[in-house]
């Protein structure tokens, strides 16, 4: 039967031969003048074939990845989906060109496309105008990627008459209430972005952006990923940076994360470690303790059971009130999880994995507390990492 090192060796074979195929259709599309819709059409269905049985292959083997392995790959799950969706617009607009142009003449456009030039038929894009309940920022962003698409986003007059076309009547009314005495007209466009952005989507002061920053705390029922996306958020307006002009966001950024977290072990786990960690390691390490805290109870069979976060507590108290009445001394040299004497149980790949005999997920069959007797049961029982786990309950012979 094969490890999981063997497996996950595997799998990622697999995925290089994966990663060769669209390197392959990318080189062969590059090197292409032009292409038929029909081929077009056949190139974007082999490509979410390709797609899936990548998803299907990326999915073993981040389940077979440790905790430390496991941001890595989502990285890398990451970076290859953003190669497959450059690929798919690119052939994608392939095949709406080819349906859309009505009048194919000499005047062609540059399109930059999945990183390759050519020249195409000039097409006609769609562009929403502004929204009532749409930011401001954000139709700006869409205007000027739509400026850019037209080719025209060095032409600051077009730029101005294209922003003018596409706010709403009233927007327009009341952009000439604003300029007044002058009009909008003889504006530049950067100054109706300012004059516009000012009314439609003030922003406070400094001091009212910092104020609420170093005021936002995780509530308990928000996750950690999601606390540390809204600080980071919160922290994009608040000008966090030094007499020098280089930012110290991430510097705030930490404290705020470390200050702000709802669970105060995290926290005081955090603050033991002795090595200096950047932003990224220390919401790591907080999401990592949060997942070893999915506390287990272990009953009078020595099966592991789930239980609630509520009851952390009473659960660490019941801990140190059995680990008191124990005689033996614990031996520091194996896993309670796979009885491998090279790692710790907390490093343990095989932690994610259903026992076959109790059907609890957690350790293998090899060290099932529910199968084991006599010395074999004791000497889990006695591993330094089964003793001091925070996730186990006092266990009851």
């Amino acid at each position: 039967m094969a490890t999981i090192e063997e497996e996950l060796h595997a799998l990622k074979r697999v995925r290089s031969t994966i990663k060769g195929q669209l390197t392959h259709i990318k080189n062969y599309l590059d090197g292409l003048a032009s292409i038929s819709c029909t081929e077009a059409k056949i190139r974007l269905t082999a490509l979410d074939n390709i797609l899936k049985k990548f998803t299907t292959n990326q999915d073993k083997i981040e389940l077979r990845s440790s905790d430390s392995e496991l941001l890595d790959e989502i990285t890398m799950r990451n970076e290859m989906e953003e190669k497959f969706i450059k690929l798919q617009i690119y052939l994608n607009e392939i095949i709406e060109m080819r349906n859309e142009v009505t009048e194919v003449g000499t005047n062609t456009k540059n399109l930059e496309i999945a990183g390759s030039s050519r020249h195409y038929p000039e097409i006609k894009v769609n562009f929403t105008p502004y929204q009532d309940n749409e930011r401001f920022e954000n139709f700006i962003k869409r205007l000027e990627v739509y400026i850019k698409i037209q080719g025209a986003d060095s032409n600051e007059e077009v730029k101005k008459l294209t922003l003018l076309n596409y706010v709403t009547p009233e927007i327009h009314q009341t952009l000439y209430d604003l300029c007044s005495p002058e009009e909008p007209i003889q504006k530049n466009y950067e100054d109706l972005i300012k004059i516009l952005s000012d009314f439609l989507d003030p922003k406070p002061s400094i001091w009212a952006r910092q104020h609420k920053f170093i005021n936002r705390m995780q509530q308990k029922e928000v996750p950690i990923a999601e606390f540390n996306k809204e600080l980071k958020k919160l922290s994009k307006d608040c000008n966090f940076f030094c007499e020098c002009g280089k930012s110290n966001a991430e510097n705030f950024l930490q404290l705020q994360f470390i200050r702000g977290l709802y669970d105060d072990q995290i926290r005081m786990r955090i603050l033991q470690e002795k090595n200096k960690l950047s932003y990224k390691e220390t919401v790591e390490l907080a999401i990592n303790t949060a997942m070893a805290k999915q506390e287990a109870v272990v009953d009078k069979d020595g099966v592991l059971q789930i239980r609630e976060q509520s009851n952390f507590k009473q659960i660490e108290k019941n801990t140190y009130r059995n680990r008191n009445k124990t005689t033996f001394k614990p031996k520091s040299d194996q896993c309670y999880r796979c009885g491998d004497t090279r790692h710790r149980a907390f490093n343990c790949l095989r932690k994610n994995l259903v026992c076959s005999y109790c059907k609890i997920k957690g350790h293998i069959a090899k060290v099932c507390l529910k199968r084991l007797n006599g010395q074999d049961r004791q000497n889990i029982l006695n591993t330094t990492d089964f003793i001091n786990d925070n996730t186990i309950i006092g266990f009851r012979n």
